[in-house]
């Protein structure tokens, strides 16, 4: 059986949970601590160089690393309507870069201001680590400060993240038209871009837990109140599909 490595909270990880939840494929799920956890997962990924991102997918000698990627590999072995439709995957393709896009300004955001939050970074550590609060407030610091050299993150361009953000849920808004699905049916458009919304303003605790300082730390309240039809058409989905 295929071995997912994913992150609880992360959209990332969301997205290929769901895509392979949504076409019934079985896999063992196991949960990443970052830093903490990389030495196992590139042992069994045999990837001993290079970055390591969530989620992680291990079937075989095959590793997915890739979103995307996991969830046509899901889709492939999956019952059910496809999650890609032949005629639709440019259209998929793009939706899923426009929630990217979303998403990967939105981390940068996030990470900045949990770095000034010791509540938020209290609550990023395993619980056992958590309660003696001098080690979990310097393993969160050091956990923002790699985060920021991983993915090269800069606080002077938390403007320039906004705006990013801005553009792609405009288009994604401009996309979705006020219908109920991006493309029709059901398909991994709609999986690529709802969880995008975590940054904007996180889902209920019962899709996707977060400590009550990280839920406000996730959220943009600008953000929020401009689309939040946008936030209403994810809660629905949601409802309906998660």
């Amino acid at each position: 059986m295929a071995t997912l490595y994913h992150i609880s909270y992360s959209p990332w990880s969301e997205k290929a949970r769901w895509a392979i939840a949504e076409r019934g494929v079985r896999v063992t799920a196991r949960e990443y601590l970052p830093m903490l956890g990389e030495p196992l997962v590139r042992v069994h990924a045999r990837r001993f160089t290079g970055r390591v991102t969530m989620p992680l997918l291990v079937d075989g000698r095959r590793v997915l690393a890739d979103s995307f990627d996991i969830a046509r590999w899901a889709d492939e072995r999956g019952s059910g309507a496809p999650l890609f439709p032949p005629a639709s995957l440019a259209d998929i393709r793009q939706l899923n870069e426009l929630g990217e896009r979303v998403m990967t300004a939105g981390r940068a955001r996030t990470t900045a201001r949990a770095a000034e939050r010791p509540e938020v970074l209290v609550e990023s550590v395993p619980p056992p680590i958590a309660r003696l609060r001098p080690l979990a407030l310097a393993t969160g610091r050091f956990g923002t400060r790699y985060l920021a050299r991983k993915y090269g993150f800069s606080v002077a361009r938390a403007n320039a993240y906004l705006k990013e953000m801005r553009e792609a849920l405009t288009e994604l808004r401009r996309r979705l038209a006020e219908r109920n699905t991006f493309l029709g049916d059901f398909s991994y458009a709609d999986i690529a871009v709802a969880p995008a919304l975590q940054f904007v303003e996180p889902v209920a605790d019962r899709f996707v837990r977060l400590g009550p300082a990280s839920r406000q730390t996730w959220r943009e309240p600008e953000l929020a109140e401009e689309f939040a039809d946008l936030v209403a058409w994810r809660d629905r989905l949601y409802a309906s599909r998660r």
